[in-house]
C-alpha cells in the first residue's frame, strides 16, 4: 500500500457538525457588455452643447438592454488573467512562467478563446453556451491551504469587474442525522446606477416525510404507513366533498331555470370550490415531490470531477477530458462534467421549488378550511357572531379600505421619492409600502434610523402626519365600523339560545347514543344536534289524526293540528310558517302574539299610550299574517301571496321591527286586499 495520500479519494467537508457539502459550491456570473451612456448623447436645450465629461472621464454603462424587453445583452468573450503568469500577484509562479513562455504548456497560443492576443496573456475565465454563464466550481476536495488560493486565484484574476451584473452561489448541504437536503443560494445583482442588491435563501426539505416508504412494508407501526393511510384516506373525504358540491350545485341550478350564477351569488359556495381545488393542488404537489425525492436518492452524490487537476501549476479552472480519465478513479466517487452538476443543480431546486409548491398548497388549504368553518358556525347565532358581524359591515370595510389603501399608497410614494436615496426602509415602492404598513402596525424602527439623518425635521412632519391620518383616525374608523356592526348582529343574537343551553339538552338526555327505544325528546334532540334536519312524522301503531310536528319559538316540539282548508279561516291563537334553513330542509315554525311582541318590540318602560299603540301594531301584523294564502284568489292579488311569503320568512329571521313592520304595511296599502265579506282594510298612520 502505498503511503501517499490518495487525491482522488473523495473528503468529507462539512458546514456546521452535519451538514456535508455536497461536491462543493458552484458560482455562476453573467457579464453585461458596456456602452457609451445614454446622457452622454443628450444636447443641451438651451446651449446646444454635448456632455463632454462623459468622453473626458471615460465614462461607460451597462448596456440597458439586458433590463428592458429588447433581447439580451450579456457578453460572451473571455476575459480576466491567470494571476500564476502575473508578477504582481501573491500567486505568482516563475517556473510555470518560464513554462509557459518557452514550452507554450498549459494555454493554446493561437488560440483567441485562451490567449489575449493583445497582450500575450493568457484568459482564466471562459463562457459557457449550455450553461450561458461564466462558471467556478469550488471543489470540495481542495484543502484548506489550496481553497484560499483558489479564492486569491479569483480576486486576482479579476473575476469580478465593471461588466459583472449577476452572480449566482448555490451550496448544496445534506444532514444525515435528519435526513435534510437543503440549498443556500446567495444571488448579488448589480444594478445600472451601480447600486448591488443581494438576496440570500436557504431552502429545506425533509427527505424523510417525503419517502417513498420502501422500507415501510405493510407493517402498521411504522410511520410511513400510516402516513399513506392517511393520505388515502384524505383522498377519499375530498372526492365525497367534490361530489357533495357537485350535488348542491346542480340541485340549485335545476331548481332556478339552470341559471348557474344563482349557485355563485354566495360567497360561501366560492370559498368551497377553491378550498377543494387548493386541497387537488396538494395532492398533485405531494406526489411530484415524492417523485423528486424518489429520483434525489439516485442522482445525489459526494463529488463531482469537474477539473482536470486540482493541484497543477497553472490552469487551474482546465476542464477534465473524461474520454482520458483512467477508469480506475472511477472506484473514488461518482465523476461528471460541469454541465452534468449543472444538470444535478437544476434538479435540486426544481425538489425544492415543488417542495414549496406544496408548502403553500398546505397554507392555501389551512386558510380557506377556516373560511368554511366559519359557515359552518352559521348554523347557531351565537357562533355566528364574527361571520355575521363582517358580513354586516362589509358595504362599510370595502370603501373604508378604498380611502386606507389610497392613504397608505400616497404616503409609500412620498416615502419613496423623498427618502428612497438615504434610507433602505424607502429604497423600493415595495419596501416603502411595507415601512408604511409596518408604522402603521407600531413598528417604529424606521423613525429611529431617520431620526438621526439629516433629513430629521422632514422626517417628522412625515413621520407625525401618516400616524395622525392612518393611527388615530382610520384606524378609529375601522373599529367603529366593525363595532358597530358587532353590536347590531348581537342584538338580533340575544333571542336565541345559547351554545350552552345545547350542550346542556345534549348531555341531559339520558337515551344519547341508545338504539334500543326512543324517548319523547330524541326529536329534539336530534333538531339540537341538526337544525337542518327534516321534521318526521311520529311513528306509531295509532293514527296521528293529521297533526305536524312544530317548533315553538322557545325551542319546544308541539304538536299542530294540521289546518283544514277554509278560506275564511283565520288562526286565532298561532301561526305555521315554513322557513328553508338549508337546500332541502325545512323547519315548521308556530308564531304566536307573544313571538311577534318579543321579536318586533318591547314595551317596558313605556307610557301606558305606547304600550296600547304597540298592541295594536302587533295584533294587526298578527291578522295580516293569520289569513289563508288559498284567501287571495284574484289575478290582480297573485304577487301578494309571495309578498306575504317573504314577509312571513322575515318575521322567521327576526329582522329588526321596523323593515318588517314597513314592509307589510307598503305592501298592504299599495294592494288595498280586501278582507273577508269584501271589506276593504289597510294600514295607516304608522311611522316606522
Amino acid at each position: 500500500m502505498s503511503p501517499l495520500p490518495d487525491i482522488y479519494k473523495t473528503k468529507q467537508r462539512f458546514i456546521g457538525r452535519t451538514n456535508r457539502l455536497m461536491g462543493g459550491i458552484m458560482i455562476h456570473q453573467t457579464r453585461a457588455e458596456m456602452e457609451d451612456c445614454e446622457a452622454a448623447e443628450k444636447i443641451h436645450i438651451i446651449h446646444g452643447t454635448k456632455p463632454n465629461h462623459y468622453k473626458d472621464m471615460d465614462a461607460k454603462c451597462m448596456n440597458t438592454q439586458m433590463y428592458g424587453y429588447s433581447g439580451d445583452a450579456h457578453t460572451t468573450i473571455p476575459y480576466g488573467i491567470d494571476p500564476v503568469f502575473l508578477s504582481t500577484s501573491t500567486l505568482y509562479n516563475k517556473e510555470a512562467m518560464e513554462n509557459y513562455m518557452y514550452k507554450q504548456m498549459y494555454y493554446d497560443v493561437n488560440d483567441p478563446n485562451q490567449v489575449d492576443n493583445t497582450t500575450g496573456a493568457p484568459y482564466l475565465f471562459a463562457y459557457d453556451p449550455d450553461l450561458h454563464a461564466f462558471p467556478v466550481w469550488l471543489d470540495s476536495n481542495l484543502d484548506a491551504k489550496r481553497a484560499n488560493d483558489w479564492i486569491s486565484m479569483m480576486e486576482e484574476g479579476f473575476f469580478i469587474t465593471g461588466e459583472t451584473d449577476h452572480l449566482e452561489i448555490k451550496i448544496p448541504t445534506f444532514n444525515p442525522v435528519n435526513n435534510h437536503f437543503a440549498m443556500t443560494t446567495i444571488k448579488l445583482d448589480w444594478g445600472v446606477h451601480g447600486g448591488i442588491n443581494f438576496d440570500e435563501t436557504t431552502m429545506i426539505i425533509n427527505l424523510s416525510i417525503n419517502d417513498d416508504g420502501a422500507n415501510a412494508g405493510i407493517n402498521p407501526n411504522s410511520a410511513a404507513f400510516r402516513l399513506y393511510v392517511g393520505w388515502v384516506l384524505l383522498v377519499i373525504m375530498i372526492i365525497f366533498d367534490v361530489l357533495g358540491e357537485v350535488l348542491q350545485m346542480y340541485r340549485e341550478i335545476s331548481e332556478n331555470n339552470w341559471n348557474p350564477l344563482i349557485y355563485f351569488k354566495s360567497i360561501w359556495n366560492i370559498f368551497d370550490w377553491l378550498n377543494l381545488l387548493f386541497f387537488i393542488q396538494m395532492i398533485i404537489s405531494k406526489i411530484l415531490l415524492m417523485n423528486g425525492v424518489i429520483h434525489f436518492r439516485n442522482v445525489a452524490v459526494p463529488r463531482y470531477h469537474i477539473y482536470e487537476n486540482l493541484v497543477a501549476d497553472a490552469r487551474w479552472l482546465k476542464l477534465a477530458n473524461h474520454s482520458e480519465i483512467d477508469p480506475g478513479l472511477s472506484a473514488h466517487g461518482d465523476f461528471g462534467d460541469i454541465h452534468a452538476l449543472d444538470k444535478n443543480m437544476a434538479f435540486y431546486d426544481t425538489l425544492l421549488e415543488n417542495n414549496m409548491n406544496f408548502s403553500t398548497a398546505c397554507l392555501l388549504c389551512t386558510l380557506t378550511m377556516l373560511f368554511r368553518f366559519l359557515k359552518v358556525l352559521d348554523f347557531q347565532p351565537k357562533l355566528a357572531l364574527v361571520s355575521a358581524t363582517i358580513s354586516k359591515a362589509a358595504v362599510n370595510l370595502m370603501y373604508f379600505f378604498a380611502v386606507f389603501l389610497s392613504m397608505v399608497f400616497g404616503f409609500s410614494i412620498c416615502g419613496f421619492l423623498v427618502f428612497g436615496q438615504m434610507s433602505s426602509y424607502f429604497s423600493s415602492m415595495d419596501e416603502s409600502f411595507t415601512t408604511c404598513f409596518n408604522l402603521f402596525l407600531g413598528d417604529t424602527s424606521a423613525d429611529y434610523d431617520m431620526s438621526s439623518s439629516n433629513v430629521y425635521w422632514s422626517w417628522k412632519l412625515y413621520y407625525y402626519s401618516y400616524l395622525i391620518i392612518t393611527f388615530f383616525v382610520l384606524l378609529n374608523i375601522l373599529l367603529a365600523i366593525i363595532v358597530d356592526a358587532y353590536v347590531e348582529v348581537k342584538d338580533d343574537a340575544n333571542n336565541s339560545k345559547g351554545v350552552g343551553s345545547d350542550i346542556y339538552k345534549i348531555v341531559s338526555n339520558t337515551h344519547v347514543g341508545c338504539c334500543c327505544k326512543k324517548h319523547p325528546n330524541d326529536e329534539e334532540l336530534f333538531q339540537t344536534l341538526d337544525p337542518t334536519r327534516k321534521k318526521t312524522k311520529k311513528k306509531s301503531g295509532k293514527k296521528d289524526n293529521g297533526n305536524m310536528t312544530a317548533v315553538a319559538p322557545d325551542g319546544s316540539i308541539k304538536n299542530i293540528p294540521k289546518k283544514k282548508k277554509n278560506k275564511n279561516a283565520l288562526h286565532k291563537s298561532s301561526i305555521m310558517v315554513q322557513s328553508e334553513v338549508g337546500p332541502g330542509h325545512m323547519v315548521t315554525f308556530n308564531i304566536s302574539k307573544e313571538f311577534l311582541t318579543r321579536t318586533f318590540g318591547d314595551a317596558n318602560g313605556e307610557s301606558q299610550d305606547k304600550k296600547v299603540s304597540l298592541e295594536q301594531r302587533i295584533q294587526e301584523i298578527f291578522h295580516i299574517l293569520s289569513y289563508e294564502t288559498e284567501f287571495f284568489q284574484d289575478d290582480d292579488l297573485d304577487d301578494l301571496e309571495d309578498d306575504f311569503k317573504h314577509a312571513q320568512e322575515l318575521a322567521v329571521q327576526k329582522i329588526r321591527s321596523s323593515q318588517v313592520l314597513s314592509y307589510l304595511v307598503q305592501k298592504y296599502n299599495k294592494k288595498k286586499a280586501k278582507g273577508i265579506g269584501g271589506v276593504s282594510r289597510g294600514i295607516s298612520g304608522y311611522n316606522f
